[in-house]
């Protein structure tokens, strides 16, 4: 983690759902700053590149809002929400019952994509 935001790995998608996790636990997302019922920024499509001393994100970027909190979700349908999994890692959804979305298509994520969780 460093000044401003910390790289994480998309770890899988769910099979039904199509949800997405990656590994940040709610203790890394406190290091960060990133409190629950507050949205960060989660920025898809970066490339970690080292130069010199400094890592830096380059290639075509996205950044998506997303509200970190906990079921009930009180947002509008259509929002990106992240939430903390019992077994230790933040999925990331798009908020909507019975709406049969494909986030992880959405994002342009498939496993093992970085992704830069920041301060919003």
């Amino acid at each position: 983690m460093g000044e401003g935001g910390a790289w994480a790995i998309v770890l899988g998608i769910h099979p039904v759902f199509k949800s997405f996790s990656i590994n940040m636990q709610e203790g890394d997302m406190e290091k960060l700053g990133i409190r629950k019922y507050r949205y960060f920024t989660m920025t898809i499509g970066t490339e970690q590149i080292s130069h010199g001393e400094k890592e830096m994100a380059v290639a075509d970027k996205r950044a998506l809002k997303v509200f970190y909190g906990s079921y009930p979700f009180l947002v509008d349908k259509g929002t990106w929400i992240a939430f903390d999994h019992p077994d230790g890692y933040l999925c990331i959804d798009i908020f909507g019952w019975y709406d049969f979305t494909d986030p992880a298509a959405e994002a342009g994520v498939c496993e093992g994509t970085q992704v830069f969780v920041s301060c919003h």
